[in-house]
């Protein structure tokens, strides 16, 4: 340890001759450093101790190069006697536990059990409660997610018949130019596009579809969010076929502005997406409307 008092004196730094300490104001000695030292080392003076050789000025203990040495087995010292001081002390509290018998260690065990089911009744309480607000914002997202969308009625719904090749229209009671004989006239309302049959009824296009109206919503938000999203019109008639396997193809979007670009490209996605059960006939070309909310 280095003499920050360099200059004070040469005996400062000498082991040899008597020393003087101060306890409560109260100037002790002249003592040999090794006295002094021992009392350091048992702990009955501490470190920051005046001490100061005859005829010298007062310096803490710690301050003065003469017990570098013993300062450094006063720490180890002080170190065992806080270590025995602390088994003792667990010592005792261990007889009087064991002492305290039945009684005391029934109330620490009922005492730590209730704590214990008082914690698990919070963190149950806890983890309830964020559940039922998990719940209710999953259940507002999905009223929000719903709320721009919805279908056409069932009476909006129309389903085509594609026409069956090799079938010519008819007509009658037609004649045609350069031609005697009359051809058999269309009746009214007919036409060889009814000839083919789709076995698909307007609830069983809505009802599948209605599953993934939520997802049309996400393309309608987002295209809402671009620059010409308020452009949107109220009303967006969709065209779309169903073929007998199920697979939904051809979908489009019979308006002008909306028949390309990031709104076409996403419902194309999702309609992609929709599987219908397998059914008889033809292929089912559909036509119905998909309402926009502001």
């Amino acid at each position: 340890m280095v003499d920050i008092w360099s200059g004070i004196g040469a005996e400062l730094s000498k082991p040899s001759g008597e020393w003087l300490y101060r306890v409560g104001g109260e100037v002790r000695g002249p003592v040999p450093i090794k006295v002094l030292a021992e009392k350091l080392i048992k702990g009955e003076l501490s470190l920051t101790t005046p001490v100061a050789v005859e005829g010298g000025d007062f310096y803490p203990v710690v301050q003065v190069t003469a017990f570098a040495v013993h300062i450094t087995e006063a720490k180890k010292a002080a170190r065992k006697r806080n270590a025995i001081k602390m088994r003792r002390v667990m010592m005792v509290l261990g007889l009087m536990l064991i002492a305290g018998g039945g009684v005391g260690g029934f109330f620490i065990y009922k005492e730590y059990k209730q704590d214990a089911h008082e914690r698990v009744l919070a963190e149950k309480k806890r983890l309830d409660d964020e559940r039922l607000k998990e719940e209710e914002r999953q259940k507002r997202g999905k009223l929000e997610l719903v709320a721009l969308v919805t279908l056409g009625t069932a009476e909006e719904v129309k389903i085509k018949a594609e026409p069956k090749r090799g079938v010519a229209p008819k007509s009658k009671g037609i004649t045609k130019p350069g031609s005697k004989e009359p051809v058999e006239e269309t009746p009214a309302g007919k036409s060889d596009q009814m000839v083919s049959s789709c076995e698909r009824g307007t609830n069983d296009i809505l009802g599948a579809l209605s599953k993934h109206v939520s997802k049309l919503n996400v393309c309608v938000v987002e295209e809402k969010k671009g620059p010409e999203g308020n452009l949107l019109p109220a009303k967006l008639v969709i065209e779309f076929v169903v073929r007998p396997d199920g697979k939904v193809v051809d979908f489009g979007i019979d308006d002008r502005h909306y028949r390309t670009g990031p709104l076409k490209n996403c419902m194309t996605k999702v309609f992609n997406t929709i599987k219908y059960d397998a059914a008889g006939g033809s292929n089912c070309p559909v036509t119905l409307p998909l309402n926009i909310g502001s």
